[in-house]
Formats: structure tokens, C-alpha cells, sequence
């Protein structure tokens, strides 16, 4: 089944995303949108397919695709999404959905009452390091008792005078961005779900979050857990240095970007508890392969062959814990989060 697919954003990351999937057979990228003249030329250029500078424009073409792909300005992923329930076509949208939860319930209920998948794009749910973080956990910690997540990346610098930093195109900042797929790999390796959240938060002059530092109640098989994350979007290296602690009743983890190596390198510890240890390390931590595993999984989801590997209801508990997270800190309160149960 040949697969047609337009993308709505064609700036770095839809740019990207359709070169990517010329590897997919039968995936065709057909419409790129975008208001940008020289994103679009670009993408032309990349991709061969035919732009448009609005959704209005291509929605006047009456197009027939079989998916859609999100890749614009955070703030815009709703108003784009819809596109694809209106056309009843399947969605891709990249991280985080979208910025609210009432536009995640409204995108999901209408995207099932017209029988269309939601797929978000959280590539790294396809590194094989953090596919085999997952298997420790569920196989050798025991009962999770506490977690510890933080991610320092040069954000702000990389950003700065960009859509990524502009409130009214970004909605939020580091916590939407970076942050959200430090939040996807501990919720979905650990399977948690969040309760209730204080938070304080920095914009560093700008008008969105760059650094925050949250204090978490989860949720594991029914049982309270304790933990912090932290994110800083002023640290000095483009690429994120990452750590997740997780504690359990049988060992520990610890995962980090490799400090040890300049390449980009997993890498973690399983302590178990007779104090032996175990290191994996993985050296395949390719942004396009994952990337790759991605597109493909949408375009299989397409096809019927497959499932879609993040869905849009685990994005929407994402969606749902960082609202959260931003109250907390205007109001200078601890936060319930709604809808902790998975769905």
C-alpha cells in the first residue's frame, strides 16, 4: 500500500522528517506547509513536493492524504492537528502534543469518534538503550521506591531569538521541549504515574521556562513513590547530559549520557542487592535511526501492520503532568495532577 503524507512545518524538523522518509518504501512525502518562504524553498529542494504557505491554501487544493505530520511551533499543534481529523486521515504530531490539556481531550475525542490514529513523536521510545532501561526495571529492581531525573542542556543560547523562546508561538519553554522527552523516558521506563507536583521555575530574562526543579508523588502498582526532576536549559554543550536515578527494593539504576566518551554514548549501572553490579553501554544512539523507527512505525500504523508505539493518550498524562508542573510554580503551591491513571 503506497502511503501519501503531508507535513505542516517545514522548518529543521520537517525538513528532516521528510528526507527520512524517502528510505520508507511506498511512503511518499506530497505537501509541505508552511508560512516561512524560505523553509518551504528548502523543502522543496529536500523533499520535492509541492508547498503551500497556509493550510488554507493546501485545504483549498482538496487534498487526499493518507497521514498527516505535525512538526510547527508547539503552540500551533492543535489548530494543525485538526486538520487531520477533519480529513480523516491518520496524525503524527511531534512532542508534546500539545500544550494543554483541554486541547489534548478535545484532539483525542474527536480523533476517535473519526477513527484516527494519534501518534506522538517521541523518537527516543526507539533507542534500543532505553528500550533495554525498561527491561531492567520491570525485571531486576523490585518495587520503585524513588526517582531522580535532570537534564542540562545549552537551550537557551541554541534558542535564543527563536519560535522556541517566543510565548505566543512556544507556549512554554526547556519543561516542552528537552525536558518533555526527559518526562516521556521516566514515565514510560518506569510506568509511573504522577499524583501531585510543587515546582519553582526560571525564565532567565525570557518568556518562557529555562530551569526548573520539581518535587513529584507518583504512582507504582499502587504505591507512593518519591521523586525530583530537574531541568536547565542554561548548561554549556548542545547536546543534553542526562542522568535518571531509579531505586528499588531490589537495586538501583543509574542511566547517564556517557561522561566518559565526546561521542554520544548510553550508558548504564544496575546495582542489585548483594552490591554486584552490571554496566551496558550503547554505542547506537543514532537521532536519525530513531528517527527512522519512527516515521516507520506511523507508516505502518498507516497501513494497518502495526500499532502506534506512542500513543496520544500516553502523551495526554504528559500533557496533563507539565500543566500541572506550571501551575505549581505561579501559584507557589503543590498541584494535583488530574487523570494520573493511565488510559
Amino acid at each position: 500500500m503506497s502511503v501519501d503524507i503531508a507535513i505542516v512545518g517545514t522548518g529543521t524538523i520537517g525538513q528532516f522528517m521528510g528526507s527520512v522518509l524517502a528510505d520508507i518504501d511506498g511512503a511518499t512525502v506530497v505537501t509541505g506547509i508552511d508560512p516561512d518562504e524560505g523553509a518551504r524553498e528548502k523543502f522543496r529542494s529536500l523533499v520535492g513536493a509541492t508547498t503551500y504557505a497556509s493550510c488554507a491554501d493546501w485545504r483549498a487544493s482538496d487534498p487526499e492524504v493518507d497521514g498527516l505530520i505535525v512538526a510547527s511551533p508547539h503552540q500551533l499543534h492543535y489548530e494543525h492537528a485538526e486538520h487531520a481529523v477533519e480529513l480523516g486521515c491518520d496524525l503524527l504530531v511531534e512532542k508534546p502534543m500539545v500544550v494543554d490539556p483541554r486541547e489534548a481531550d478535545e484532539l483525542l475525542r474527536r480523533a476517535e469518534a473519526a477513527g484516527v490514529d494519534v501518534l506522538v513523536g517521541y523518537q527516543r521510545r526507539f533507542a534500543p538503550s532505553y528500550r533495554e532501561l525498561k527491561e531492567a526495571v520491570e525485571s531486576e529492581l523490585g518495587d520503585l521506591r524513588m526517582v531522580s531525573a535532570t537534564v542540562g542542556q545549552g537551550w537557551l543560547e541554541l534558542n535564543e531569538g527563536a519560535w522556541r523562546t517566543d510565548r505566543t508561538l512556544a507556549n512554554g519553554g526547556m519543561l516542552f521541549d528537552t525536558g518533555a522527552h526527559l518526562l516521556e523516558t521516566l514515565f514510560w521506563t518506569t510506568g509511573v504515574t504522577a499524583e501531585k507536583v510543587a515546582a519553582v521555575a526560571d525564565r532567565s530574562g525570557t518568556a518562557v521556562d529555562v530551569n526548573a526543579s520539581l518535587s513529584v508523588v507518583f504512582r507504582s502498582d499502587g504505591r507512593r513513590v518519591v521523586g525530583n526532576v530537574g531541568i536547565c536549559g542554561e548548561s554549556t554543550d548542545y547536546h543534553p547530559d542526562e542522568t535518571i536515578t531509579l531505586w528499588g527494593t531490589d537495586g538501583r539504576i543509574t542511566y547517564r549520557t556517557d561522561p566518559r566518551r565526546e561521542e554520544a554514548v548510553d550508558w548504564f549501572r544496575l546495582v542489585t542487592g548483594d552490591s554486584s553490579f552490571r554496566e551496558f553501554t550503547f554505542d547506537d544512539t543514532d537521532y536519525r535511526d530513531h528517527t527512522l523507527s519512527k516515521l516507520r512505525n506511523f507508516v505502518e500504523t498507516i497501513r494497518g501492520n502495526e500499532e502506534p508505539e506512542v500513543s496520544g493518550e500516553f502523551a495526554r498524562r504528559l500533557v496533563r503532568f507539565r500543566h500541572a508542573a506550571r501551575r505549581a510554580w505561579r501559584e507557589e503551591t503543590t498541584v494535583e495532577v488530574p487523570g494520573r491513571d493511565p488510559t
